[in-house]
């Protein structure tokens, strides 16, 4: 069967890899070179969806032991997106109506859990209990959400003006973000795209950040910062800097004694 002309294809090397990816078990490096591919490869990013679909389906029919249960309870479930089509699933499973001869009510008793129970043990109970045709059913309406969730939420062009103002929130693990980020246009004129990065909650405040920018070939500059609260940090990256494709922010933390410390996570973002 021909290719159509810039399709790409997904060897198994590469599908093996994207699960790895989304269980926690690749190097830093590894992972943003990975994360670099999927704002840029349409095919990568649908099957990046498909191998999230069959990591969440295998949780819930209970099909990981071990390093790998705990990676999808650890890494994979983090993911705020990946919980909400959980307890969705989860809930659908469990007032859904169930077809032996005649339909009646799922309104069976509830399994026995031990006391104390997590969301989790309850979700795997219910999905396990239910049939393949009513998971099928629950996974396309997971997925329907979700894109419907996205197309509301996409981000809309800014308005044309000297420079170009964008606002990013890190994300320490691009497994919890579909692989979506944020784009732009800089229409003609622009002299250069405003960057507005907000600091995670969890991360020690320091006096002093450098930020770094990495492009899709690898290469990377320290940005200048230009405003900094408690919140945010602001750069400005002038636009003939900035070619069409993607990019990713590093920031590091600078001590008294000029050491810098990686804070971990990401900010991503694309020039269309």
């Amino acid at each position: 069967m021909a290719v159509p002309s810039g399709a790409s294809i997904i060897v198994e090397a590469e599908k093996n890899e994207l699960r790895q990816y989304l269980l926690g078990q690749l190097q830093e490096a590894d992972e943003e070179r990975l994360e670099l591919r999927l704002l840029m490869d349409a095919d990568y990013a649908e099957e990046f969806d498909i191998i999230v679909d069959e990591i969440t389906d295998q949780y819930l029919t209970d099909e990981f032991q071990g390093e790998e249960l705990e990676g999808v309870e650890r890494y994979f479930l983090k993911a705020a997106d990946r919980r909400k089509k959980l307890n969705f699933a989860s809930s659908l499973a469990q007032y859904a109506e169930v077809e032996r001869g005649d339909i009646k009510l799922a309104a069976a008793a509830k399994p026995d859990l031990p006391p104390g129970s997590t969301l989790f043990q309850r979700a795997r109970t219910f999905w396990h209990n239910q049939s393949l045709a009513l998971r099928v059913a629950t996974a396309v309406a997971a997925v329907a959400i979700i894109v419907a969730g996205l197309l509301i939420t996409r981000p809309r062009s800014p308005s044309p003006q000297t420079f170009v103002a964008l606002t990013l929130t890190m994300s320490n693990d691009r497994r919890g973000e579909s692989a979506r980020t944020k784009t732009v246009t800089l229409p003609l004129g622009a002299g250069a795209l405003r960057i507005s990065m907000r600091l995670p909650d969890q991360t020690t405040r320091s006096s002093t950040y450098r930020v770094e920018l990495v492009g899709e070939n690898g290469a990377t500059r320290s940005l200048t910062i230009t405003e900094q609260d408690p919140q945010e940090l602001t750069v400005l990256v002038p636009a003939s800097e900035l070619r069409h494709g993607s990019y990713a922010l590093r920031l590091y933390a600078v001590d008294a004694g000029g050491a810098e410390q990686r804070i971990p996570g990401s900010y991503f973002f694309q020039i269309e």
